[in-house]
């Protein structure tokens, strides 16, 4: 699956609401995930129902994006050692 425009090309992040897991959504969201996939994009999917809690959404939105502020954070540098050849 090739982005369709320039726009899909620079999305950096992808999160998908659907309503239930069935349905044409369930079959969007496949190619979706495995364009992000394929793209290495990070991707959510959220899938809500008349029983969904509205923190737990909040909750897993909130570690959607700490997990990326902690991928895209500059790692610190490893000290390098010389260690003598034996």
């Amino acid at each position: 699956m090739e982005p369709a425009d320039t726009s899909a090309k620079r999305c950096v992040r992808i999160i998908s609401v659907i309503a239930f897991g069935c349905g044409p959504d369930s079959v969007m969201i496949e190619m979706v995930q495995r364009y992000a996939r394929q793209a290495s994009k990070p991707f959510m999917n959220l899938v809500i129902d008349e029983h969904t809690a509205e923190g737990g959404l909040a909750t897993r939105v909130e570690a959607f994006v700490d997990m990326l502020k902690h991928k895209h954070k500059p790692k610190p540098a490893r000290p390098h050692h010389n260690v003598p050849m034996i």
